[in-house]
């Protein structure tokens, strides 16, 4: 039972868990899920953040790994520079929101460059043009399951496009 005069916010999910039935187990696979949850999401942002970083990148090229890792370590700075000082919830929600202020200017710099994007590209275009353009679905019909996965070249208006 949770004691009220001695609330630690921190610990409030693993006291409840523990106090369920095979609280242990049910804690590691907890641990397991939030960890794996922890290491893709700081993955993503660290991989968007390098590709976002990276002068005349492929529609499907990869920023280089040790960008990768630069952008990582630093994701990775300030949580664990708050773990080593001992620092509260409230310092960690505090340093959170300070460090979301780059990432949101990094969004900010990504969805700007797309909108110039589609504006240099299809200035001329109406709506109906643009989606003809992109809609693969009658070629995308006519492939089988086993063409597509093997990565079929189907012509559209003139260009070649992978399936």
């Amino acid at each position: 039972m949770l004691n009220t005069n001695t609330f630690d916010e921190s610990g409030l999910i693993s006291t409840l868990i523990m106090s369920l039935p095979g609280g242990k187990f049910v804690l590691g696979i907890w641990f397991l899920t939030a960890f794996i949850l922890f290491v893709t999401t700081m993955d993503s942002a660290a991989y968007s953040m390098a590709a976002t970083c990276t002068k005349d990148l492929d529609t499907w090229g990869d920023p280089a790994k040790p960008l990768r890792i630069l952008f990582a370590a630093l994701l990775s700075v300030s949580p664990l520079c708050l773990l080593w000082a001992g620092s509260t919830l409230s310092g960690f929600k505090a340093v959170l929101i300070i460090t979301s202020v780059p990432v949101s200017l990094l969004i900010m710099c990504c969805v700007i460059s797309c909108h110039k994007w589609i504006r240099e590209d299809f200035k001329s275009w109406s709506r109906d043009e643009i989606i003809s353009y992109f809609s693969v679905e009658e070629e995308m019909d006519a492939l089988s399951a086993d063409d597509v996965l093997a990565g079929a070249v189907i012509e559209h208006d003139g260009e070649e496009k992978i399936a």
